[in-house]
């Protein structure tokens, strides 16, 4: 199994290439960051994946049998959903992509919790109730994957992450910790 995680070097994709790589898998980060953990750079192809024949390449290069989605810019910062392209443009060029590669059979999106707003239990699995422009752009994300990977050759599936933390995390729980801690 080769494994491929986009946005491998943020806080859930390091702790994921850590997972895997102490199994002994085969895997590729690609990112257009530098991985948090020095001891990942060998596993690191820089990318960008709202450039969609830079992700195709690698895609068709490494021909994965299981993709990680994890890229996305996560900050509440921005004003419209137009400032969160990874989030839209980003999951319409993975799914192209991996169209094109016949070992792909399996890619995981994450999406996020904020597809509600907090304290909102939505009646279903689609239910959306987003408070801000990132939740939006993660309702945009998930209904790409229901429209564009639905005939697709490779199984998908969309999971919401909600808090948490751990080694290697940053905003927004980092500067909670360091308040707490002073």
């Amino acid at each position: 199994m080769k494994i491929l995680i986009t946005g491998g070097s943020g806080f859930i994709g390091t702790n994921l290439v850590s997972h895997f790589v102490s199994r002994g898998k085969e895997i590729l980060n690609f990112d257009i960051s530098p991985p948090r953990n020095s001891q990942h750079v060998d596993f690191w192809q820089q990318g960008d994946i709202t450039n969609l024949s830079d992700l195709a390449k690698c895609i068709k290069d490494y021909e994965p049998s299981v993709i990680l989605h994890m890229a996305a810019r996560t900050d509440l910062d921005g004003s419209s959903i137009s400032d969160y392209k990874a989030n839209t443009i980003g999951v319409e060029n993975l799914i192209s992509a991996a169209r094109t590669c016949k070992s792909v059979e399996c890619v995981l999106f994450a999406s996020s919790r904020l597809v509600c707003k907090i304290g909102y239990q939505p009646s279903n699995y689609h239910d959306y109730c987003p408070s801000t422009a990132y939740g939006e752009s993660k309702v945009a994300g998930e209904e790409i994957v229901r429209h564009l990977a639905s005939d697709c050759h490779f199984s998908s599936i969309l999971v919401r992450p909600t808090s948490i933390w751990g080694p290697w995390f940053d905003i927004p729980y980092k500067s909670f910790f360091l308040a707490i801690s002073k």
